[in-house]
């Protein structure tokens, strides 16, 4: 995939044959635009001290070709970044591409961050199903990518796909979502996304990184 400028966020079906275990202690709320976005709201205060000190760590997103940020915000230990295609709005897009860091949320496991992102998805869900795309032990940061089909959405009356990718950073986790919004769909037939889409996004998830500053692994723009 052809990618533009690369954005710093900072402060501010492919079956596998074993089973994942997917649990969490963290309670998760949906942040409802038309296209759906799960966002992960930390409960425990140990988690997430508001003394933590500064991270070093950077979450360095590309902007794929033809897209730009539509949304940035943080709150609290939350911050999220919503990318769609240049000249839409989040009323009108059928895709969107969403970015959020949990400042301080570390000592978790992907598996259970996307496991619960998964149940919380499928309780709006009139048919739905998950799946895992892609864990990479090799990689510096824990990481784990999942695919969510809902064939309907309750809430919205549209069908959606969503690929995900968790990285479990040492100081913050990192959550990237490409959603599309599609029709109502049956999941016992082709998705409405096709497979080289899907797989051309799935790429694109893979090439994103995290650095830290402190360990000098981060990109000389990402300093600035």
């Amino acid at each position: 995939m052809a990618t533009g400028k690369r954005d710093f966020v900072i402060d501010n079906c492919w079956n596998l044959k074993r089973h994942m275990k997917l649990t969490t202690t963290f309670e998760m709320f949906r942040s409802a635009i038309r296209i759906s976005v799960i966002t992960l709201v930390v409960l425990s205060a140990a988690t997430a001290a508001e003394d933590e000190p500064a991270s070093g760590e950077r979450l360095l997103i590309p902007v794929p070709e033809g897209w730009e940020k539509g949304f940035h915000e943080r709150e609290g230990k939350i911050a999220r970044a919503d990318y769609l295609p240049i000249g839409q709005s989040q009323d009108e897009a059928n895709e969107m591409l969403s970015a959020q860091i949990m400042f301080g949320l570390k000592g978790v496991k992907p598996e259970q961050i996307l496991g619960r992102l998964a149940d919380e998805a499928q309780k709006r869900c009139e048919t739905f199903n998950a799946q895992p795309t892609q864990h990479d032990e090799d990689a510096t940061y824990a990481s784990l990518g999942i695919m969510v089909m809902c064939g309907s959405n309750s809430d919205s009356g549209a069908g959606e796909v969503i690929l995900v990718r968790g990285i479990a950073g040492n100081d913050n986790f990192y959550l990237v979502q490409k959603i599309w919004k599609t029709p109502v769909y049956d999941l016992s037939s082709d998705l409405p996304v096709s497979f080289d889409e899907r797989k051309k996004w799935l790429d694109y998830l893979a090439s994103i990184n995290v650095c830290d500053l402190s360990k000098n692994t981060c990109p000389e723009s990402a300093q600035e």
